[in-house]
């Protein structure tokens, strides 16, 4: 991880957004000592510190209660280590489902909106931000906020200040038979804490270099630059080049 650190403040970006996933940071197995290291790393490197909650085998709008309970709990857990860490916001997925005629939309949206409360009120606790992430179009199970109107809903019932969005642009371009990105990112800016930017073509959720798919960027970034952007692509080159790519958009705007 400090290697990885030191790269990052080498290419100058300005923070990072760690996933809570095996493999990366695990918040039920790392240490204090490990995270008092962390802390330290990032506080002489001066980088900021986002936290992306777990998405990996669990479910905050699962129609199983065991599941159910488990999925907030290791949520809560990463709330948890985002505070000790302390992180600037944690991406939240909002959860899935697969349709049928009894697992509609409607009770999905309900049982994450009762999900997400609970989430809401122990990150209030601990001041700390929550971004709900727009989430990307699949074939078979129905990802919950694809539309700007899931995600104002949701908010608007969450009731707390503490929660807000983030505009995922590839998500949303899995989506376009649904949205328009512009008119997406309109509804929503005003709590939008940061963007992932990333690139496809549409048909799936590639994680592309921001250039190499079809998003057009220059739209969004014309609405509102954001105050924090988060590259999310799978290779160095791809981060790098998306980064200088977005940094030549916002010069020119």
């Amino acid at each position: 991880m400090p290697i990885f650190l030191e790269k990052i403040k080498e290419e100058n970006f300005a923070g990072v957004e760690i996933k809570c996933e095996h493999g990366v940071i695990d918040p039920e197995k790392i240490s204090p000592k490990e995270i008092q290291n962390l802390k330290d790393v990032l506080k002489s490197l001066e980088l900021q510190i986002s936290i992306h909650a777990t998405f990996i085998d669990i479910n905050i709008a699962s129609f199983y209660p065991s599941i159910l309970k488990a999925s907030i709990e290791r949520v809560q857990s990463c709330l948890t280590l985002a505070y000790k860490l302390d992180a600037k916001w944690i991406t939240l997925h909002c959860g899935h489902f697969l349709p049928t005629p009894i697992a509609t939309l409607e009770s999905a949206l309900k049982i994450s909106l009762n999900s997400l409360k609970e989430i809401a009120s122990k990150a209030e606790g601990l001041n700390l931000k929550i971004g709900l992430e727009n989430k990307d179009c699949k074939i078979g199970y129905r990802n919950i906020f694809i539309t700007p109107e899931e995600g104002l809903w949701l908010l608007k019932n969450i009731e707390k200040d503490c929660v807000g969005f983030i505009f995922d642009c590839g998500h949303a371009n899995t989506c376009k038979n649904k949205n328009d990105l512009g008119d997406f990112y309109k509804k929503i800016e005003k709590k939008v804490t940061a963007i992932h930017a990333h690139d496809n073509d549409g048909s799936f959720d590639q994680h592309l270099a921001v250039g190499e798919g079809t998003i057009n960027f220059e739209q969004i970034l014309k609405i509102k630059i954001p105050e924090n952007i988060v590259i999310e692509c799978d290779e160095e080159k791809e981060i790098i080049a998306s980064k200088d790519a977005i940094t030549k958009l916002v010069n020119l705007l």
